[in-house]
């Protein structure tokens, strides 16, 4: 039983390193979360999701900051797909709305930690 524990336990942790070629996208206040966050070079599709209240957007940039995909805004309970087509290196996700509210407060979702780092590994075939 223990044999069948551990074996289990590395099979689980040797799947959680293998590169996918999609994701979904969790847009929720605050946060940016990423079902997997390494992702396999060439051709990918998003799965974007807002979980929260309020509205939001996903940028994709390489490291050095160029935006390689972006969606719209994307309104509460709105799901869209996003097709990408990647080359190896490491990538951030990120909301970019700033707002001001009624009483003067800014308020933009990246200072507020609606980032998220993505890996893609493998070759593009490019």
């Amino acid at each position: 039983m223990k044999r069948l524990l551990i074996g289990a336990v590395f099979a689980l942790a040797a799947c959680q390193g293998v590169a996918a070629d999609s994701a979904v996208v969790s847009l929720t206040e605050g946060r940016i979360e990423v079902s997997n966050s390494t992702l396999a070079a060439g051709k990918a599709t998003l799965e974007v999701v807002n979980d929260g209240e309020f509205n939001h957007t996903l940028v994709v940039a390489t490291a050095t900051g160029r935006v390689v995909a972006a969606t719209e805004v994307i309104t509460s309970g709105e799901s869209i797909d996003l097709d990408l087509d990647l080359t190896p290196g490491e990538y951030e996700f990120t909301c970019r709305i700033v707002v001001q509210t009624a009483d003067g407060v800014t308020v933009d979702h990246y200072a507020q930690g609606m980032v998220s780092h993505v890996t893609v590994t493998g070759d593009s075939g490019s």
